[in-house]
């Protein structure tokens, strides 16, 4: 059995033998005993890099073996290949699990695991990140935190606190998804990469599991943090609001203002013929302001007091940003935990239930409408469906979810049966949530 040496021992020996190979490689080709103290280097090299405990000594082991590599290359000749295997994930090192979560601790944890990304690429490519390169790894480790989050490891509700709340807010659900696709292929020996189709839609749908996973859900008395953080931040009694000199109204258009962001840059690349314009850039303001209304307007009454149509709104917005007539993919990681840690399950499950067979499926779920053959010329849109309802002369429509109060305000202006009839299959469109487009 082979004695496996102390990496400080392995240091002492790669020095002397490194010094003496770059010296005496210069005049004359080493002799059969040097390649064998090189051979047997090596070889305690990949059994170390297997059991090290600190990325730094794993970094120091894989340039050896780099610097090795281009020994036998270059300064002998010789044709061999020097490989280490690749970074134990025990360097990762789990999180302290029986405590609420320090900010120091969080960034310690990512930047360990942006140093493993970094790590990897070292190992496969035989060089060093670039600036750009090491950027990318502390957000992708970030994504890996924020998909670590939505799974339960650590738990959102009792151990990440409001100051950490910002990791969440900066990762877009998208880029979970498409981290977990990568994670799937991985896992399965590297088969086939079709990260936009089977592994992907996979991601998708584990991530709609976690929303009704009874396991995970928090105990509502453990939103108060959240909720705190949301009046806080966002809502001046109750509603987002962004004009006003107010710290909420600025931190409110803040938060439209990179949605409308995210959408103007989907929209440029999705939708032929697109033009920078005010016009677009009002159109992509009212869209994420839309977004942001339906879920932060409607997130703590459907936490607090189970109410079905503040739900069904938070469910609604998720739609407008996955909905596949735009894609905008402006749902992100803080608001996707507050679904999966709080939203009722059994709630979520009947708007399923009830979507189901519905038939036919909408072609929106932004703006639900449907052809009418109405004898009316004029119709007064009563105050409550303003910003809502529309109709002209051949076509009803409505943006959103209709409320109760909403549809009763349009049936106490259409009296007759055919009228009544078109408004209630309208509402009823209007609040399907079929579980595909969830999340």
């Amino acid at each position: 059995m082979i004695r496996e040496w102390p990496i400080d021992e392995i240091k002492q020996a790669h020095s002397k033998l490194y010094e003496r190979a770059i010296r005496d490689g210069r005049v004359s080709k080493p002799r059969q005993a040097v390649l064998d103290e090189v051979d047997e280097l090596l070889s305690q090299i990949r059994l170390c890099s297997q059991s090290v405990r600190t990325i730094d000594d794993y970094r120091w082991l894989s340039q050896a073996a780099l610097q090795w590599q281009v020994v036998y290359s270059s300064t002998w000749n010789i044709a061999k290949t020097v490989e280490i295997p690749g970074p134990p994930k025990a360097l990762l090192q789990p999180l302290p699990s029986d405590k609420a979560l320090s900010e120091t601790e969080l960034e310690s944890w990512r930047n360990r695991h942006a140093d493993y990304i970094g790590l990897l690429r070292f190992v496969e490519q035989r060089r060093e990140s670039s600036p750009e390169e090491m950027e990318w790894d502390w957000y992708q480790a970030q994504v890996i935190l924020v998909s670590d989050i939505l799974d339960g490891f650590p738990n959102f509700a009792g151990r990440i606190a409001a100051e950490s709340y910002w990791r969440l807010d900066q990762v877009w659900l998208k880029e979970v998804k498409r981290i977990r696709a990568y994670f799937i292929w991985e896992g399965e020996g590297r088969k086939v990469f079709d990260p936009e189709e089977k592994n992907y839609d996979r991601a998708c749908e584990h991530i709609r599991d976690m929303l009704v996973n009874k396991e995970i859900k928090a105990q509502a008395i453990e939103f108060g943090v959240a909720k705190a953080y949301l009046e806080g931040r966002y809502l001046t009694g109750g509603r987002v609001v962004h004009e006003g000199t107010s710290e909420k109204c600025a931190s409110a258009k803040v938060l439209i203002a990179t949605k409308a962001e995210r959408i103007r840059e989907r929209r440029k690349w999705t939708e032929s013929g697109y033009i920078e314009s005010s016009q677009n850039d009002l159109t992509n303001w009212l869209r994420a302001e839309t977004y942001v209304k339906l879920f932060y307007e409607n997130i703590i009454p459907a936490v607090v007091e189970k109410d079905r149509m503040s739900v069904l709104r938070v469910l609604k917005a998720f739609q407008y940003s996955k909905a596949p007539e735009n894609c905008w993919w402006v749902i992100n990681g803080f608001e996707t935990a507050l679904a999966i840690y709080f939203l009722d399950c059994e709630i979520i499950e009947s708007f399923w239930a009830d979507s189901e067979n519905a038939d036919p499926l909408p072609a929106s779920y932004i703006n639900s409408s449907m052809q009418v053959s109405w004898g009316l010329r004029e119709f007064h849109v009563p105050a409550i469906c303003k910003d809502s309802f529309t109709f002209d002369g051949k076509q009803i429509a409505f943006r959103g979810v209709m409320t109760d109060e909403q549809k009763e305000a349009l049936l106490e202006q259409l009296q007759e049966e055919d009228y009544r009839e078109d408004i209630e299959l309208l509402c009823r469109r209007s609040r399907l949530i079929p579980r595909r487009t969830t999340l």
